[in-house]
């Protein structure tokens, strides 16, 4: 029985394809343009995939961050409001 092997490395196309978004903005996205990685090996650019699972957690966790923030500022206004209209 043969074992299954995990890609490491995945192309552009599936890159975009993975990330709902399209070459160009993958493009747009990619190091010194932006946050997400890439690796060319010779002709060809490709993506890690743990790098991009990496990408996509800090993404989340910055999403977490803004929501929290948001909420506390929403709080703070709905609490000074109470105050200035009692």
């Amino acid at each position: 029985m043969e074992a299954s092997i995990e890609k490491m490395l995945i192309s552009k196309q599936e890159t975009a394809r993975i990330l709902s978004i399209s070459e160009k903005k993958l493009w747009s996205m990619t190091y010194p343009r932006g946050p997400i990685i890439s690796i060319q090996l010779g002709s060809r650019v490709l993506y890690s995939v743990e790098s991009l699972r990496r990408f996509i957690q800090q993404e989340e966790a910055k999403f977490q961050t803004d929501l929290k923030l948001q909420q506390e500022a929403s709080q703070t206004v709905a609490s000074d409001s109470r105050n200035i209209f009692p």
